[in-house]
């Protein structure tokens, strides 16, 4: 394990023993420690704790995104200065999509390690955009109790979640979090191209970019008509459906080759064509994904307005950026669509678990977020099965919690939701601290 500390009132960094303390210092320092976590799976991922130890914090806010490393997420200092503890974990998958029903492993064994090695009482899960769906898919399934989990990914691949203890946490924070990956793709997809082999291939009368449909060059607003509306929404969850069942068809093929690895006789066969049957059991084709940056409410302000600038979190002009290589999904393997990025199939639907989750919920929502809405944030708020529930708008806010948009104001607004974060979870969760 390695343990850092951070000044409380400086900026150096200072490495070595937790016992370390500077001669200038005039309040206790931070601790961070880095720990392997191992999940029941066998793989290893890395967290990162942040706590004051002489106050004796009892309780931990954690944070993780599906394909991201959040050991240094800006909320955790301030947790630890706030007498808490906040926990970052690395995802297995960082960097990259991955399959949702192996993150839920690693999250159970960071709330076990928490809960268990290192004494915490509580466990808050915060969940930032993707991450936001993941800690309620989590939840939902922690709260549910063997033998009614699920027992496979949606590619029929472990693993079965009623073999592992899931620990469930005590509440849980959704800030600017999207109705799901997959839901979230499906509804960015451009449902205009004509052959997923070729990215220019189009149908100008489901394109939103074509101006006899509505679109006008930015920044002015375009506005579709209601029937265009439906056609092009239809046609995006049918383009879902369509790659979806692609993905499907490339794990039946493989699992046809598995079902052949066990047939009597296998190891009879020539050997050219058992090595062709084994190679084929293992091997998934890559599936590419082009334009997948099309939502009517980039362009169009005035339909559903917010306080948001024009675009997405990604680009001023997404009718450009919707070509372009680092437009969201370009490349992923098929049993990570079904999972992760699949609308009809995929299991991390915020909406739909969040539903299911009893403990104390409280959504955070940033009015200027070009990406994940208010009207979805509040669907969050009305879908959440809790009793004690709680939704806080930061005005001029955007996705990171950056200041945006017309009503951007004084520029806090980090700052205003970190305040409303803590204070809902000073209500509710002592910190255990000597403050």
């Amino acid at each position: 394990m390695k343990r850092f500390l951070i000044a409380g009132v400086a900026t150096a960094l200072l490495v070595g023993s937790s016992s370390v303390r500077p001669s200038t210092q005039t309040a206790d320092p931070i601790v961070l420690e880095q720990t392997s976590i191992k999940a029941d799976d066998g793989v290893v991922t890395e967290g990162m704790l942040y706590s004051i130890p002489s106050k004796r914090p009892k309780t931990v806010i954690v944070t993780m995104h599906p394909n991201d490393d959040r050991q240094r997420h800006y909320m955790l200092r301030p947790a630890a200065e706030r007498g808490y503890a906040g926990f970052g974990m690395k995802s297995r998958w960082w960097g990259e999509h991955g399959i949702h029903e192996e993150l839920l492993l690693d999250i159970a064994a960071a709330v076990r390690y928490l809960r268990k090695e290192r004494g915490f009482e509580r466990v808050i899960f915060t969940g930032q955009s993707g991450g936001g769906s993941l800690f309620a898919f989590y939840q939902s399934q922690a709260e549910t109790a063997p033998p009614n989990r699920l027992k496979e990914t949606p590619a029929g691949d472990p693993p079965d979640l009623n073999k592992h203890e899931m620990m469930p946490a005590d509440g849980i924070v959704i800030l600017n979090a999207n109705e799901g990956e997959g839901l979230h793709l499906t509804h960015h997809l451009d449902p205009s191209i004509i052959d997923e082999s070729d990215p220019l291939s189009v149908d100008p009368a489901l394109d939103m970019f074509n101006p006899a449909n509505g679109f006008r060059m930015p920044p002015e607003s375009s506005r579709y008509s209601p029937e265009f509306t439906k056609k092009f929404r239809d046609a995006q969850w049918a383009r879902a459906e369509r790659l979806t069942e692609r993905a499907r068809g490339h794990i039946r093929e493989r699992n046809l080759y598995r079902s052949l690895l066990k047939q009597p006789g296998f190891e009879k066969l020539p050997l050219e064509q058992r090595l062709e049957i084994e190679r084929r059991a293992e091997h998934l084709p890559i599936m590419v994904l082009y334009r997948s940056e099309a939502d009517l409410d980039y362009t169009d302000q005035i339909t559903r307005p917010t306080d948001r600038a024009y675009g997405s979190n990604r680009s001023d002009r997404p009718d450009v950026f919707n070509l372009e290589p680092e437009a969201r999904t370009r490349s992923i393997r098929p049993d990570v669509f079904l999972s992760t990025m699949s609308g009809p199939a995929s299991r991390a639907r915020l909406h739909e678990n969040i539903k299911k989750v009893t403990v104390p919920t409280l959504v955070l929502v940033g009015t200027a977020d070009r990406g994940t809405y208010v009207w979805e944030q509040e669907k969050t708020y009305e879908s959440a099965g809790t009793k004690d529930k709680s939704i806080v708008k930061i005005e001029g806010a955007d996705h990171a919690w950056s200041p945006s948009g017309p009503k951007a104001g004084d520029g806090k607004q980090r700052e205003r939701m970190l305040d409303a974060l803590f204070a809902w979870v000073g209500k509710r969760f002592p910190s255990g601290g000597t403050n």
